[in-house]
């Protein structure tokens, strides 16, 4: 892997288990995020609001249509209930495929109607006892993960002098994955399951599910917004060390520092940087 500098790490919880699919599609030139934030005022903005993570949001097109519609993620209960009614309903599909079954097999054996009601009902009960005994399985795991992001050395730096300001147009932030996953401090829980079902199975499962998941979490564009600041910091921090080491870093050269990343700004040359005007990350005497 080329020489990278760390900028950022994001600790958080999350609830994988029973993972739903995300989609990685990319978000067209002037799409709108909409939402209503806790007090039902709507919010609306570029990028996906701060107001609108873990809430329901619209994509709106430039047109003013409502490109597509996403829900808010399911509560741990909500993931719960809907495990249970699916797997009501592969019980009751599994029933009426053997149901379906029998009679034909009745009507193949027998050919008087009260021989085939008396099969037919041993069959509906050996089917209701069945459903009886069954239970819905719940599998979960909460882990602590951590996200962390870098920069690379090797990609296309821009750096640019206005006056005593040093001006940084940093390489793309990007995940480092895997992302770290603390199975010291993992907790699981499992209920009972179906009889045909083995729960330590499925918690293996799980676990082998976390990973890409996960790696899809931290490339989306809200993660990455949570660090952002946090690796502005520290690319200033980096661009100081360096101005220090070459006796750039003082009251008669350069007493500041902006740093800006390549979706903030369209940069082609250093007169496109020059021009940008943006509060200093790092202060001489601030730091």
């Amino acid at each position: 892997m080329p020489p990278a500098l760390r900028v950022a790490a994001l600790s958080l919880w999350l609830m994988p288990a029973l993972l739903p699919g995300l989609n990685g599609s990319a978000v067209a030139a002037g799409t709108l995020f909409c939402c209503n934030d806790p007090n039902g005022k709507p919010v609306c903005s570029d990028i996906l609001p701060q107001e609108c993570y873990g809430r329901a949001y619209r994509e709106i097109g430039e047109s003013g249509r409502t490109l597509r519609t996403i829900e808010a993620p399911l509560t741990p209960e909500q993931r719960a209930q809907r495990a249970s009614v699916e797997a009501q309903r592969k019980v009751e599909e599994t029933a009426l495929r053997e149901k379906q079954r029998k009679d034909q097999a009745l009507l193949n054996t027998y050919s008087s109607e009260k021989d085939i009601e008396v099969m037919r009902s041993r069959a509906i009960e050996e089917v209701q006892k069945s459903i009886k005994a069954a239970e819905t399985t719940i599998a979960e795991i909460r882990v602590p993960v951590s996200f962390r992001y870098h920069l690379r050395l090797s990609d296309p730096w821009r750096l640019a002098a206005r006056d005593q300001t040093c001006l940084v147009l940093a390489p793309q932030m990007r995940p480092s994955l895997p992302p770290a996953i603390h199975t010291a401090e993992m907790e699981r829980r499992a209920e009972s399951g179906w009889a045909r079902f083995d729960k330590n199975e499925q918690l293996d499962e799980l676990e082998r599910s976390m990973t890409p998941s996960l790696e899809q979490r931290a490339r989306d564009a809200a993660h990455q917004e949570l660090v952002r600041e946090a690796s502005r910091q520290s690319v200033a921090a980096f661009v100081k060390k360096w101005l220090m080491r070459e006796g750039q870093w003082r009251s008669d050269r350069f007493t500041s520092i902006i740093v800006l990343f390549p979706d903030e700004a369209a940069v082609s040359s250093d007169q496109d940087l020059l021009r940008l005007s943006h509060e200093p990350t790092l202060r001489l005497g601030k730091d």
